[in-house]
């Protein structure tokens, strides 16, 4: 035996692997652990051309089968248990009880059919999700859960009722920037929501907007009238347009063969509840669609505090629209408690990526600049069971505009609907049947060179005879 090549012909400590057939594993007159497979082995080579050089080899022989054994056994039971912890997980959300399952909606201090007292739900919450995250941080349950929230908060816009909604917001704005009584301003926006199903119709009513402090405001923009001034429709398609004075029907309109595509127009005209109908950052698709296609999309394992509400936090970073944080009411139809989108370089705000938005002039600006960063929040959210049906009430919006001259734009909503019909006469009200003169151009924002016109009640392509 040659000795191994190195300093002084001495080789260090090594290991090295390799399989045997199973007949190979017993001898002849080898012993009962042999025969299981299993041996020791401890030799000393000698070199006799190098009486100073020698080797020992330590070996260890076990059966894949041992190996089977000593390993399987707490994998099995760990997702044994994880599979209890995970049931357990998903009745909490849904508002059951952790060990029967039965509706607590009814009676959530305790089990009326086993008798689980709720604080005992809560201690085996916390349990639970503290379990999962030590045992088992790799598996996609974050991701699952994520994506069982959206999609229950999907199903509760599904089946809204349908009804009629008046709506009205006050806002401030602030530039950090501006100079003198100009810095501030403040407004307001009047609207009516009518929604029936995937059908929709918004009517900007009455708004106004000044600038400077509340004694010394001075109005800026059109004056404010009592006719309808916008109008939007939803209904498979998507329009917009504004109403002429006296209520004239109109000859023009923005429109898109896709409502769905459209709906980021029309939406949000509520201007701060259309964060319950899933936009807020001026996207131009629906918050449920943003957190599917997400490729980073988790739900925290612990149930957040958000206004006394316990809510589940879906975070999503999507390279296309921003980074996300959603915090869902599990015991409201999975509604957004908390909101909060931001948005920088690529990430697209209305049409196009935030950093090709050059022309933006807020206060105090010396002349056109580009956007650094964009904030949206939407929080103080409250709903009202309305007949056993939950309807959003208000919320709260503030958005902080960043630019890159140091600017920084602050708009700050409180949005609070002021009447509810939840059995509206469609008919009478004229709903979601637009108030065009016969002809009238429909521009398609999605695609220009093919224009479409309002013709016999409907929109059909321009080129039609």
């Amino acid at each position: 035996m040659a000795p191994p090549n190195g300093p002084d012909g001495r080789g260090g400590p090594g290991i090295e692997y390799w399989s045997m057939p199973p007949a190979e594993f017993a001898v002849a007159n080898s012993t009962w652990r042999q025969r299981l497979g299993f041996s020791y082995g401890d030799r000393i080579y000698r070199d006799p051309a190098n009486p100073s050089w020698t080797r020992r080899d330590r070996s260890i022989r076990v059966p894949y089968w041992a190996v089977v054994l000593a390993t399987g056994a707490g994998p099995v039971k760990r997702i044994r248990r994880l599979r209890r912890e995970r049931r357990t997980y998903r009745r909490l959300s849904a508002g059951q009880c952790p060990r029967c399952g039965y509706d607590l909606r009814a009676t959530p201090d305790r089990c009326p059919e086993c008798d689980t007292p709720a604080t005992g739900g809560v201690a085996i919450a916390v349990l639970v999700l503290f379990q999962t995250v030590v045992a088992l941080p790799a598996v996609g349950a974050p991701e699952a859960a994520a994506l069982a929230a959206v999609e229950k908060y999907q199903a509760t816009l599904d089946t809204r009722p349908r009804w009629l909604m008046e709506c009205s917001t006050r806002f401030a704005v602030e530039h950090e920037m501006g100079e003198g009584p100009e810095r501030t301003g403040a407004g307001f926006f009047d609207c009516t929501y009518l929604r029936d199903g995937g059908r929709a119709d918004l009517r900007l009513v009455t708004s106004g907007q000044w600038v400077g402090p509340p004694n010394r405001r001075k109005p800026i923009g059109p004056a404010a009238g009592r006719e309808p001034r916008w109008r939007g429709i939803l209904d498979g398609w998507g329009m917009s347009y504004e109403v002429p004075a006296g209520d004239k029907p109109a000859g023009f309109a923005m429109f898109c063969p896709d409502g769905r595509k459209f709906a980021a127009k029309v939406i949000p005209a509520l201007k701060g509840l259309e964060a319950f109908e899933g936009f807020i950052a001026e996207d131009p698709a629906a918050l449920a669609d943003i957190l599917r296609t997400a490729p980073v999309l988790r739900a925290s394992r612990e149930l957040a505090d958000v206004g006394g509400t316990r809510c589940l936090r879906v975070d999503a970073e999507s390279p296309e629209h921003g980074t996300y944080a959603v915090w869902f009411d599990p015991a409201a139809g999975h509604y957004p408690r908390r909101i909060v989108v931001e948005k920088t370089g690529g990430h697209v705000w209305w049409r196009k990526p935030l950093k090709e938005w050059n022309n933006f002039l807020p206060l105090g600006s010396r002349g056109p600049t580009g956007a650094l960063a964009f904030t949206y929040t939407m929080d103080s959210a409250e709903l009202e069971d309305v007949g056993g049906v939950l309807v959003p009430l208000a919320c709260r919006v503030t958005a902080v505009q960043k630019y890159l001259d140091g600017n920084v734009k602050t708009v700050v909503l409180n949005c609070r609907r002021t009447r509810l019909d939840l059995k509206p006469d469609f008919e009478a009200l004229g709903a979601f049947k637009p108030n065009l003169r016969e002809g009238a151009r429909l521009l398609d924002e999605l695609d220009r060179q093919h224009p479409f016109k309002w013709a016999g009640g409907r929109p059909v392509p321009a080129s039609a005879e």
